[in-house]
């Protein structure tokens, strides 16, 4: 363990950094965001099952070990540290994804902010062919900012981290609310909203299928970061007597509102009567974002104010996207300075290089984002039934369930063991399987990957063991 760790400012920071990042997560789907009243039904059940009780579990092992989430299942067993490498991988993969979003988010915002200093129409709306017009180039120099901003802020530790939270949440909220508050004026607009609270094209018996609890389970898995590590180094730099029950469980319900608010807005955009057309791929967005800012484009406002409103959407989302940087770039450096001692001021570089070389890599790729996505999925199911092993078998959940429930008013009882224990490794093996029948290319794909991360994460516990 390293001599000195930082500490977060308030238990507001780590609420707030904990909460943006489930929500800044879900801009990892390469698919649209919106569910249906029976998806939003089991996602609301997936939070309360899953999320919940995962992420106290990973906030409460790493305020009681005091280490990222590698070093807390070496020191349950030393077999165990292969779980922390395997959740830095997963870590890898999803910090790659939000890199590649992250920059195109910043180019679009740049592109809109741009059409309205100049009165011109932005380059969402539909030309003649009625196509969204592509972009041009710029995304290594976009994807070279944030992880610019990124890495600033990650070198200062928690306390930056809480102070950046805090303040993309407020650019993020109210971002969101300017552009939901400007749709809501134009017709179609409550119809996206009643659509997103109606029971879909299967009816509400489409709960009694394995689809809306699917995507609930990878929703919750890839919102929430389980198994990543993430919030188990951000518990890490709490003290042992906080209270991490009512921490963990604040920060994720926190995170939910953020996350209906984000659908919200992406249903009244989805409802908005725009000019049809498909949209251009090459942005590499999700199709709901995109069908955001085709709706401000084209539903009839000034120009000006369209692109003011366009600079606003993107510049939200890359607010959302912000926190989750920070964390998962966080599970890669407190993995390394907790293991091999360095100073943090030369791992935070270190690691901001290579992400960048990385993502220039995938970036000459179209398909490279949905093989990430698909790899995580696999890496995140693993990761997580190891850590329900370890939590099990070597940290001992009852009792990390006694030291947690002597410092909070909320007791940890049989339930939680049960969801962390028994329905977690359920609901990973069955997105794993799911995961397959449904399209055996993207689960070999991801298997493969998967296996690739298995091999390097045994490679840096031979190479860790001898450090140790």
């Amino acid at each position: 363990m390293q001599p000195f760790r930082p500490r977060w400012p308030d238990r507001s920071g780590v609420i707030v950094a904990i909460a943006g990042t489930g929500v800044g997560m879900l801009l990892c789907r390469p698919a649209g965001l919106v569910p249906d009243g029976p998806g939003l039904v089991a996602w609301v059940v997936a939070v309360f099952l899953l999320a919940i009780p995962f992420v106290v579990l990973e906030l409460g092992t790493g305020a009681i070990y005091q280490d990222s989430l590698g070093e807390s299942c070496r020191k349950a067993g030393k077999h165990w540290e292969l779980v922390g490498w395997l959740a830095t991988g997963a870590a890898v993969l999803a910090m790659l994804l939000l890199v590649m979003t992250a920059g195109h988010l910043a180019l679009a915002g740049y592109d809109g902010l741009l059409a309205a200093i100049a009165d011109q129409p932005s380059p969402w709306v539909a030309n003649a062919a009625d196509t969204v017009a592509p972009r041009g180039g710029g995304e290594l120099v976009a994807v070279a900012a944030v992880l610019g901003v990124v890495q600033f802020r990650l070198w200062r530790g928690a306390p930056a981290i809480a102070r950046s939270g805090v303040i993309m949440a407020t650019i993020a909220f109210t971002g969101l609310v300017l552009v939901g508050g400007s749709l809501l004026l134009h017709p179609g607009a409550m119809d996206g909203l009643s659509r997103l609270l109606s029971a879909g094209p299967g009816g509400w018996r489409a709960l009694g299928t394995i689809e809306p609890w699917l995507g609930a389970v990878i929703t919750v898995l890839v919102g929430w970061a389980c198994g990543t590590g993430a919030v188990t180094a951000y518990g890490s730099y709490l003290n042992r007597s906080t209270d991490a029950i009512g921490i963990g469980a604040i920060a994720v319900l926190a995170g939910a509102l953020g996350h209906v608010l984000l659908l919200a807005v992406l249903a009244i955009g989805s409802g908005v009567i725009v000019a049809d057309g498909s949209h251009d791929q090459g942005t590499r967005l999700p199709e709901s974002l995109i069908g955001v800012a085709a709706a401000l484009a084209n539903c009839g406002l000034p120009t000006w104010w369209a692109g003011i409103l366009l600079a606003v959407w993107f510049i939200a989302l890359l607010a959302l996207a912000i926190p989750a940087l920070l964390a998962m770039s966080e599970v890669l450096v407190s993995a390394v300075v907790d293991k091999f001692a360095l100073p943090r001021e030369r791992v935070v570089p270190a690691v901001g290089l290579v992400l960048f070389f990385l993502t220039a890599v995938l970036l000459s790729d179209p398909q490279a984002a949905t093989w990430c996505f698909h790899g995580l999925v696999w890496v995140l199911s693993l990761a997580l039934i190891g850590q329900v092993a370890c939590s099990v078998a070597a940290i001992r959940l009852d009792a990390v369930a006694r030291h947690l429930n002597a410092y909070s008013a909320f007791h940890l009882g049989w339930a939680w063991r049960l969801a962390v224990g028994g329905l977690m490794p359920l609901a990973a093996v069955g997105v794993l399987v799911m995961h397959g029948l449904r399209d055996p290319v993207a689960a070999t794909t991801g298997g493969a990957i998967a296996i690739g991360v298995l091999v390097a994460a045994v490679a840096m516990v031979r190479l860790s063991g001898r450090k140790s």
